[in-house]
């Protein structure tokens, strides 16, 4: 995902972030923006981060993947849980947004399907998502948030696509350094709630 943003006061802000899954645990989580720079961190067979520096902080060899999360605050992942819940509950009954948005869909002859969002309890909130021409994915979501609007465009999405484990390994050709598994999984915890302190 690329997005870019441009707050009423400020200047242009990009970021870009890509985000995969896998099984056991798996997943890498790489993004660029201009508040934490350049930051890559996962999980394949073993917990790693690759620093802004150039370094790769790594579990020692053999080390099982684990819940990254696991000492994340209760609160935020059971906060997680509930969004997910509710974005799940929606996909099956869509009139369940009615009860908070304001929810509208488009389609001209030939264009893409655009689903229109805007909170009812505030105005200065909406998005306006632009479904992929093959109608599976989305292609872009435009967004304005208070004082900031933007878009976010999907490069690439993907479900249940095959994974080498190959993906989920640290950068190639950086120096590391073995660290405490632990260590990192608490890393990891901080950063999800601090991500998710942020949202609020």
């Amino acid at each position: 995902m690329e997005i870019t943003a441009t707050p009423k006061q400020g200047s242009r802000i990009e970021a870009h972030l890509l985000l995969v899954r896998g099984w056991q645990n798996r997943f890498r989580l790489q993004a660029k923006a201009p508040v934490v720079g350049q930051v890559a961190l996962g999980q394949g067979a073993y917990p790693w981060i690759a620093s802004s520096a150039g370094t790769v902080f790594r579990a020692k060899a053999g080390t099982k993947p684990q819940n990254p999360l696991a000492l994340a605050d209760p609160a935020n992942l059971l906060k997680l849980r509930v969004a997910a819940g509710a974005v799940a509950g929606m996909s099956l009954a869509p009139d369940m947004l009615e009860q908070v948005l304001v929810v509208r869909s488009e389609k001209s002859e030939g264009g893409p399907l655009t689903i229109h969002l805007a909170a009812k309890d505030k105005r200065n909130a909406a998005l306006r998502l632009v479904m992929h021409s093959d109608g599976i994915r989305p292609d872009r979501v435009e967004f304005e948030v208070a004082d900031l609007c933007g878009v976010a465009a999907f490069r690439a999405w993907q479900r249940n696509a095959p994974a080498p484990d190959a993906l989920f390994d640290p950068p190639a050709g950086l120096p590391q350094r073995e660290v405490n598994a632990d260590d990192l999984h608490k890393i990891f915890s901080a950063m999800f709630n601090f991500a998710m302190e942020s949202i609020e």
